[in-house]
């Protein structure tokens, strides 16, 4: 797959749904970045923790 099939395959649906494949997109972006902004401060808030489980995992049998 090259990166222009993105572009073929929007247009196509684009046409079939009378321009509302745009909407899921911009959905679809909106939660993407809630997410990654929630996982932003869950990683600043458990910071101790998740290095804790990063050097310590094979210790306790998590891989």
């Amino acid at each position: 797959m090259t990166p222009t099939v993105v572009f073929d395959t929007f247009g196509i649906v684009s046409r079939l749904t009378n321009g509302v494949v745009l909407l899921a997109y911009l959905v679809a972006l909106l939660v993407m970045v809630l997410t990654a902004i929630s996982y932003g401060k869950m990683v600043r808030e458990f910071q101790l923790l998740v290095w804790h489980i990063h050097t310590n995992g094979k210790q306790w049998d998590l891989t």
